[in-house]
């Protein structure tokens, strides 16, 4: 396991152009799980990170105050002993809770929630009790204490500007530690990010809306393809073909990747494709065999006849035969020209 120390993040800078104060101070952090796929993260503003803890303070007050009241109303305390129950509540519906929402909501207060931020572990692990109630603990100390003590800087209690240089070095440590950690955190080897969005990527097989793109899908419909020619691949080669077009595709007006060029020769040459495709059109055909490969996929699944890879037809003629049939060394061009750029 690894970790990638936070740094500071910002788009490319053109030329006459100076950087936002707020794109410098936007930061990531790469975590590196045990699976060895890298996490890129961003760091929340301080301003997300208080006002998190605003709102949970607000949420803990008015649960503080509507059970206490619950309390006095129906007599079970005198109201003289309100003071003391009103402390003891806001002890118990303080750390405890906060404890309680972060293991059960997966690092994440209801503030934090609220505002798109959550704990994770430096580690790349999932979140422990252990680092959970530690960093809570802490917080009592860094945060809700000085709190509750600060007002007292009014009427000129000693203890209080204690208390204030104190709160005053909590800040600074936040505020100048790259990935925004308070002492918590440092402890619970922990650090607040936001939380990632899930994003669908856009589906190949609809008919794009742009001019630029439907006059690809026009050169695209121009290729025409025979049951027996889309008989010939599965769903494995579909999806290699698919990662293939989202990220070799070319910009309007720039000439095919050779991996491009590779995989259209070796498919029409799988399918005998009889027509030549010039090289500009390597992509729109490629698209155009994408789509229609994929529908016929789609079909023969609807009627029970599902195509794994372009073994398939081997495979079910060895279970007519009686004898299981492997696939042999060779693999087709596709797929090794496929692999070969991904590596690359």
């Amino acid at each position: 396991m690894s970790i990638t120390a936070p740094e500071p993040v910002a788009p490319p800078r053109r030329p006459g152009r100076r950087m936002s104060r707020a794109a410098q101070r936007s930061r990531s952090l790469v975590l590196v799980p045990p699976e060895g796929v890298p996490l890129h993260l961003s760091i929340p503003t301080l301003g997300a990170r208080i006002g998190a803890q605003i709102i949970d303070l607000i949420i803990t007050g008015l649960l503080t105050a509507a059970l206490v009241y619950a309390l006095v109303f129906v007599e079970v305390i005198p109201g003289e002993a309100v003071v003391a129950l009103t402390s003891l509540v806001s002890l118990l519906a303080g750390t405890p809770l906060y404890i309680l929402f972060e293991l059960l909501m997966n690092g994440r207060t209801p503030g934090k929630r609220l505002l798109g931020i959550r704990v994770v572990s430096l580690d790349g692990t999932g979140l422990t009790t252990h680092q959970v109630v530690v960093r809570n603990l802490l917080k009592e100390v860094e945060v809700l204490v000085p709190i509750q003590v600060l007002p007292a800087v009014f009427v000129g209690s000693p203890l209080a500007f204690v208390v204030l240089a104190w709160t005053i070095a909590v800040v600074v440590v936040v505020w100048r530690s790259r990935a925004h950690q308070r002492i918590g955190d440092f402890a619970a080897n922990t650090v607040v990010v936001e939380q990632p969005s899930a994003e669908l990527q856009p589906d190949l097989a609809m008919v794009s809306e742009t001019a630029a793109e439907e006059a690809v899908v026009e050169t695209a419909e121009r290729y025409v393809f025979t049951t027996g020619q889309l008989d010939l691949y599965g769903a494995y080669e579909l999806q290699v073909l698919e990662k293939l077009l989202r990220t070799k595709t070319p910009a309007p007006g720039e000439p095919p990747s050779q991996a491009l060029l590779d995989v259209t020769a070796s498919i029409r040459r799988k399918i005998e494709y009889p027509d030549p495709v010039p090289d500009a059109e390597a992509a729109d055909f490629l698209l155009a065999f994408y789509r229609a490969q994929r529908a016929f996929l789609e079909q023969k699944k609807l009627f029970g006849e599902a195509r794994d890879d372009k073994f398939h037809r081997d495979a079910a003629a060895g279970e007519a035969a009686g004898a299981p049939i492997r696939p042999g060394a060779a693999t087709d061009p596709v797929i090794s020209n496929a692999d070969k750029e991904r590596q690359r």
